[in-house]
C-alpha cells in the first residue's frame, strides 16, 4: 500500500471511535431524528473531504520531492522544493534537498571545468596520448597522437593496437624506450597506466620523442657553451688587434733596422689578420644562437628545388618534383637547409650527380638527397658543433640544417646507402 495511504488510513481508524461516541451521544441526547441524521451526515461527509484533501496534499509533497530527486539524476539540478522558514521535520528535508541539490550543481560544474581544462591540455601538449580498451581497441586520441599516425581522431579510434603495428606497447613497461613502426621513426619515450571509463579497464600510453628533447637539450648546451666562448675571446681578441694596430705604427716611426723593421711589421701585420680572422670565426659560430623562429608562408616545393638546382654549379637530376605538393615554410630558411645539404653531397662526390626525390607519406612531404661519395664513416659526430672532416670547414652546416628542419616540425635523417653514398631525408609535415 503506498505510504500516503497508510498515513490517511491510519486517521481514518483514528477518526472511526470519535463518529461511533458522536453517534451515541446523539442517541443518548434524544433529538429529533432528522435532526440527528443531519449532523451525522455533516460529520460524516466533512470527514470524507478531510480524508481526501489530506491524501492528496500528502501525495503532492511526495510527487514533488520524487520529481526534484528525479531532476537530480538526470543531471538537471535546476529545481527547488518550496519550504517554509520553520524548525518542523518537512521543512528541514526540503531545506536539506535543495541543499543537496546546491552541492551537486557546484560540482557538477566544478567537474564540467576540470574536463574543459583536460581537454585543452589534450588538445596543446605536444606530446602523443593513446588510450586502449581490454581487446586492444583505441578508444582515446589527443591531436599530437593524431599527427603522429597521419589519421583523424574518429579514423584512428576505429584501428585497435594490432592493426597499427603498436601491439608491443601492451607488453611494454612504463618507462621504456620503444619505436614505432607506423609512425614517422625515431625512438620514443613511452609513460603507461591503467585507469577505468564507464567501469571498463583502460589503458593509457603516453608517448614523448626522445630525440627532439635530447636534441634541445643538446642544442641548449652547446648555444650556452658558444655564448661563452664568444664573449670570452672576443673580449680577448680586442685589445690584440688594437695593440698590434699600435705597435705597427710605433715600429713604422721607430728608428730600426730596415730588416729588422720588416720583420716586426710583418709579425704584427700577422697578429692582426690571425686575430681578425679569429673574430669572424667566433662571430660565424654565433649564427648558431641566433636562428630566428622561421616566418612561415605557402611555398611551393617543386619551384623551391627548380631554383636551387639552377642556383648551384652542381649536377642535380630531380626525379620525381610533385609540382602540386606545397607547404608552410620560411623560404629563406628552407634554402638555406638545402644548400647546406647540397654542397655536402656535392663535396662527397664532385664529379658525380646529385639525385633528388619528392615523396609524400605518413603526413609528411619527404625530399631525399642521394650523392654517390664514400659515405659518413662518424655519424656520432655527425651533429656536433665545432667538429669537422673537411679542411677549412667550420661544422656548422648540419647543425643549422637540423635547427631549422626542427624549427619546421620536421626530421632530418642520414643513411649510408649501397654500395656507396649517403642519403639525406628532409621530412616536413604535411
Amino acid at each position: 500500500m503506498p505510504f500516503e495511504k497508510q498515513i490517511t488510513r491510519l486517521i481514518a481508524w483514528l477518526f472511526i471511535p470519535c463518529f461511533i461516541t458522536l453517534c451515541s451521544v446523539l442517541y443518548v441526547a434524544k433529538l429529533n431524528l432528522y435532526l440527528t441524521l443531519l449532523i451525522i451526515s455533516l460529520v460524516f461527509l466533512s470527514a470524507c473531504v478531510a480524508y481526501q484533501l489530506l491524501h492528496k496534499k500528502l501525495q503532492d509533497q511526495f510527487v514533488q520531492l520524487g520529481n526534484i530527486i528525479e531532476a537530480l539524476n538526470q543531471g538537471d539540478f535546476t529545481l527547488r522544493a518550496k519550504s517554509l522558514a520553520t524548525d518542523s521535520a518537512h521543512s528541514q528535508l526540503l531545506r536539506e534537498i535543495n541543499r543537496l541539490a546546491d552541492t551537486l550543481s557546484s560540482e557538477r560544474f566544478e567537474f564540467k571545468e576540470s574536463q574543459l581544462l583536460l581537454a585543452k591540455l589534450l588538445k596543446e601538449i605536444d606530446v602523443a596520448i593513446l588510450a586502449c580498451d581490454g581487446s586492444g581497441r583505441i578508444t582515446l586520441a589527443n591531436p599530437a597522437a593524431t599527427k603522429l599516425f597521419s589519421l583523424s581522431e574518429n579514423k584512428l579510434t576505429s584501428y585497435n593496437l594490432h592493426e597499427l603495428g603498436l601491439a608491443h606497447l601492451l607488453s611494454s613497461q612504463s618507462n621504456a624506450l620503444v619505436s614505432l613502426s607506423s609512425a614517422q621513426g625515431g625512438r620514443w619515450h613511452l609513460f603507461k597506466d591503467q585507469f577505468r571509463d564507464k567501469g571498463e579497464q583502460q589503458t593509457l600510453f603516453i608517448l614523448s620523442d626522445v630525440e627532439v628533447l635530447l636534441s634541445r637539450e643538446e642544442q641548449s648546451a652547446w648555444k650556452n657553451l658558444v655564448r661563452v666562448l664568444s664573449h670570452e675571446v672576443n673580449n680577448s681578441l680586442s685589445p690584440i688587434v688594437s695593440i698590434s694596430a699600435t705597435l705597427k705604427k710605433i715600429s713604422s716611426n721607430a728608428n730600426l733596422d730596415t730588416e729588422l723593421k720588416e720583420d716586426l711589421n710583418d709579425g704584427l701585420t700577422l697578429i692582426g689578420e690571425r686575430a681578425n680572422r679569429l673574430h669572424g670565426f667566433i662571430n660565424a659560430y654565433r649564427s648558431v644562437t641566433q636562428l630566428p623562429e622561421p616566418k612561415l608562408e605557402t611555398i611551393k616545393l617543386a619551384q623551391l628545388l627548380d631554383a636551387l638546382a639552377a642556383l648551384l654549379p652542381y649536377q642535380i637530376d630531380i626525379q620525381n618534383r610533385l609540382t602540386d605538393t606545397s607547404l608552410q615554410a620560411d623560404p629563406s630558411q628552407l634554402e638555406q637547409c638545402f644548400i647546406n645539404l647540397l654542397k655536402n653531397a656535392h663535396e662527397a662526390a664532385p664529379n658525380r650527380p646529385i639525385q633528388i626525390n619528392v615523396y609524400t607519406e605518413a603526413g609528411y612531404h619527404h625530399i631525399t638527397i642521394q650523392d654517390q661519395g664514400p659515405g659518413i664513416q662518424n655519424q656520432a659526430n655527425l651533429f656536433v658543433p665545432l667538429f669537422t672532416t673537411k679542411q677549412g670547414g667550420t661544422g656548422l652546416g648540419l647543425v643549422l640544417s637540423k635547427q631549422i628542419v626542427q624549427a619546421h616540425g620536421g626530421r632530418l635523417t642520414f643513411e649510408n646507402t649501397q654500395p656507396t653514398g649517403c642519403k639525406v631525408t628532409v621530412s616536413l609535415p604535411n
